[in-house]
C-alpha cells in the first residue's frame, strides 16, 4: 500500500461489497442518444455527497478508466471544498 492510501485509509471509514454476493447487482445503461450534460447531471453534488463512478463519466461509460477517472474528479472536487473551508 502507497504512504498515500494508508493516509487515507486511516483517516476515512471504508466499506467493502461484492455484488455477487448478494441479490443487487448494477450496471450503468444510458438510453440512446444520451449526452454529456446527461452524464454531467450524474456527477453533480447533491449536498455533502460527492459522485463517482463509469456511469458518470462521458468519455469513458462502462469502463474501468471512467471510473477511475470520475474517482480522480470527485477527489479532485472534494480538495477543492476542504480546502475553501
Amino acid at each position: 500500500m502507497t504512504p498515500f492510501l494508508s493516509a487515507v485509509t486511516l483517516q476515512f471509514p471504508q466499506v467493502c461489497t461484492n455484488a455477487l454476493s448478494h441479490d443487487l447487482s448494477f450496471y450503468s445503461l444510458h438510453r440512446l442518444g444520451a449526452s454529456d450534460d446527461d452524464f454531467n447531471a450524474l456527477s453533480e453534488r447533491e449536498g455533502p455527497l460527492f459522485f463517482a463512478g463509469e456511469a458518470t463519466y462521458w468519455d469513458h461509460f462502462a469502463t474501468v478508466h471512467g471510473a477511475i477517472l470520475s474517482g480522480t474528479r470527485a477527489a479532485a472536487e472534494i480538495k477543492a471544498e476542504l480546502t475553501r473551508l
